[in-house]
């Protein structure tokens, strides 16, 4: 259902860490005013893992794309804008 959904196509091979840690921030964004902050190495699928479980949740999802020239001004407009988006709304979001 999320490729139907969704402009971009989310691929999962599901290893039993992945699920693991699918079920844990799951979870985590479930309970009431939950937050979790994922730390991982490159190729442990956390982006389309917190995607999934937005998506599952029916979250608002906010990816930002971190280029070369990003700087810590783009990054507090970014912050700024997903805030205030999240605020207005008063919508649960995920920030990835």
């Amino acid at each position: 259902a999320y490729n139907y959904e969704k402009n971009t196509r989310l691929d999962l091979f599901l290893l039993p860490s992945t699920v693991l840690n699918f079920l844990k921030l799951l979870r985590s964004l479930r309970s009431s005013r939950g937050h979790t902050v994922l730390i991982a190495g490159y190729g442990e699928q956390t982006g389309a893992v917190a995607r999934l479980c937005s998506f599952v949740l029916q979250f608002d999802a906010i990816e930002i794309l971190v280029t070369r020239n990003y700087r810590k001004e783009d990054w507090q407009n970014d912050l700024k804008k997903c805030l205030l988006r999240a605020g207005i709304t008063n919508h649960p979001t995920v920030l990835i």
